[in-house]
């Protein structure tokens, strides 16, 4: 998982927005299309993108009394927030403000490719263990970050993984 990522995803979503077909469809004589059909989780990834990551751009600002971002889209709040991710990590709300990013990353990635992506993060920051950390969605829904040999990652451990990998 990397912010700086989120930008790209935006577009893809934006490419996304087209229709979602799924396979044949059979026209029923006496009907007609309503408008242009658009894909929902296209748009709803990306306006929640831009609202997840305002709301902690907007955080930053206020308890940091830091400059706010140049401009309110996904690259500049993405950056932005980016920036002060050492702070954020540290901030008592760091599981609120991971669990967010991975929400919409999770949600761009299944709207575009219709399911959740599974990343090599890089190796295990594990004492001894050399094994390599991927993160994805589990069977369940669920999104979990761990090695091969089963450690576990905080969202502190697996953001900074993923930070170091995008740099």
């Amino acid at each position: 998982m990397s912010l700086r990522a989120l930008p790209r995803l935006y577009a893809a979503c934006e490419h996304a927005l087209g229709p979602v077909t799924s396979g044949f469809q059979e026209r029923v004589s006496g009907t007609r299309g309503r408008g242009m059909p658009l894909n929902e989780r296209a748009m709803e990834a990306r306006s929640d993108m831009v609202g997840v990551l305002a709301s902690w751009a907007d955080m930053v600002v206020g308890e940091r009394r830091a400059s706010a971002p140049r401009g309110r889209t996904v690259r500049d709040l993405a950056g932005f927030v980016a920036g002060h991710l050492d702070w954020l990590l540290a901030h008592p709300a760091a599981d609120d403000f991971v669990s967010e990013i991975v929400m919409v990353e999770e949600a761009a990635l299944r709207a575009v490719h219709g399911r959740g992506a599974s990343r090599e993060l890089g190796r295990c920051p594990e004492p001894d263990c050399g094994s390599t950390v991927q993160s994805g969605v589990l069977p369940g829904g669920d999104f979990a970050v761990s090695c091969g040999s089963g450690h576990v990652l905080t969202p502190q451990q697996w953001m900074l993984l993923g930070h170091r990998a995008a740099s």
